[in-house]
């Protein structure tokens, strides 16, 4: 189940317990059942600078194992989603930077607009002939 000696990540830890509580549910086990049990069991399997923070921060009030569950449960998915947040922000950060090293040493390359193309026919236009670029010839347009 969750006792391997392998190190998860709180996200691959969240994921398995949500996973694993599913199941019982799905079997007809509710939290009256099992969470006397399962509580001491998830909160041994917290990696243990999260399990300080959980700690510092959890009420030392006595309550019921469901409400001590139920929290450690809404902890931990703060702390993945926290995870993920910082994650997204480096990579995001990385990828920038990547680009920039990337591309820094290309030329940067002229995309032709319709402004560039009539400026372009301005110039060539010295006394009312237009060279069109389909024909590529020089005459009115009504001709």
């Amino acid at each position: 189940m969750l006792l391997k000696k392998s190190k998860l990540s709180i996200t691959q830890l969240y994921d398995k317990l949500k996973s694993h509580l599913r199941s019982l549910e799905s079997i007809g086990m509710t939290y009256d059942n099992y969470s006397a049990m399962l509580f001491p069991l998830v909160e041994s399997c917290v990696p243990e600078d999260i399990l300080r923070v959980w700690l510092r921060n959890s009420v030392s009030e006595e309550k019921s194992y469901i409400a001590r569950l139920t929290q450690l449960l809404n902890f931990l998915r703060a702390e993945v989603e926290g995870e993920e947040r910082i994650t997204l922000a480096k990579s995001g950060i990385n990828q920038s930077d990547s680009y920039r090293k990337i591309h820094k040493d290309k030329e940067e390359i002229i995309i032709p607009t319709a402004s560039n193309l009539f400026s372009e026919a301005k110039e060539r236009n010295s006394n009312n002939i237009i060279s069109y670029i389909f024909c590529e010839k020089s005459h009115q347009s009504k001709d």
